[in-house]
């Protein structure tokens, strides 16, 4: 099933697939990783070429809570000023997301923000 995590490394079939992993093989490296600097936040994580029957969308809190009212989608040019896709091979790409930060400039240990994927189904134009 989609939601399965077989060999528990964190991601469900869902986003292995999304993410160019195996649902069989642990693949840790395969997780998006974040980084600060000042006034942004970059997002990095490789994919599938852009899988045409997924949809994705960057989402942020300053909570980290499951709940949806705690998270807004971040917009181009206003939340994020670029999203920056590098191919690997034939099958892969990496994608870096600089995500805007202007209250964290410059970042304290108390600060606490948190960025999402949220990986869909495309249901179509």
């Amino acid at each position: 099933a989609r939601t399965d995590d077989l060999e528990v490394d964190g991601m469900n079939n869902f986003e292995e697939y999304f993410f160019g992993g195996s649902p069989e093989i642990p693949s840790l490296e395969k997780l998006p990783v974040f980084g600060l600097a000042i006034g942004s936040m970059e997002f990095l994580y490789t994919r599938e070429v852009d899988p045409a029957e997924l949809a994705y969308s960057y989402e942020l809190s300053t909570t980290g809570t499951s709940n949806p009212g705690d998270w807004s989608t971040l917009i181009y040019g206003k939340d994020y000023r670029e999203e920056i896709v590098s191919g690997i091979g034939t099958t892969a790409e990496q994608v870096r997301l600089k995500v805007k930060m202007p209250h964290l400039d410059p970042p304290t240990p108390e600060d606490k923000v948190f960025v999402r994927l949220r990986i869909t189904e495309d249901s179509g134009p």
